[in-house]
């Protein structure tokens, strides 16, 4: 029996198990048209596709400044990269969201995760 989540076409938080980093390598980078207001206009968003995975993660400004700071500002960089994503829970504008951060892996990565705060 399918899922209603498979019929999504992007990543979001609460398809994640909460507060778990998943380690994951960017196959590519993508610019696409989404709305992130609903009944708003179509943006151009950077997204993210990992090997592995059918589902693409829109990219937030916050997780654009971490790539930026891992990889420097070319897309390319990205690319064959790994990194930490995490779904974590935050109370903005009185409503509990679910966004999904993006954190360095550590070089000396093993099964090590991400600080939570």
């Amino acid at each position: 029996m399918p899922n209603w989540s498979d019929y999504e076409p992007y990543l979001r938080g609460d398809m994640l198990p909460l507060d778990k980093s998943i380690t994951v390598t960017i196959d590519r980078v993508t610019i696409e048209k989404t709305h992130p207001k609903a009944n708003g206009p179509a943006v151009d968003t950077p997204v993210l596709y990992f090997k592995g995975k059918k589902k693409g993660m829109p990219l937030s400004k916050i997780n654009i400044r971490v790539l930026r700071m891992l990889f420097g500002d070319d897309f390319d960089k990205c690319v064959g990269q790994t990194i930490y994503i995490r779904a974590e829970r935050r109370d903005v504008a009185q409503r509990t969201l679910t966004p999904i951060y993006i954190y360095p892996v550590p070089a000396t990565a093993g099964s090590e995760e991400p600080p939570t705060d």
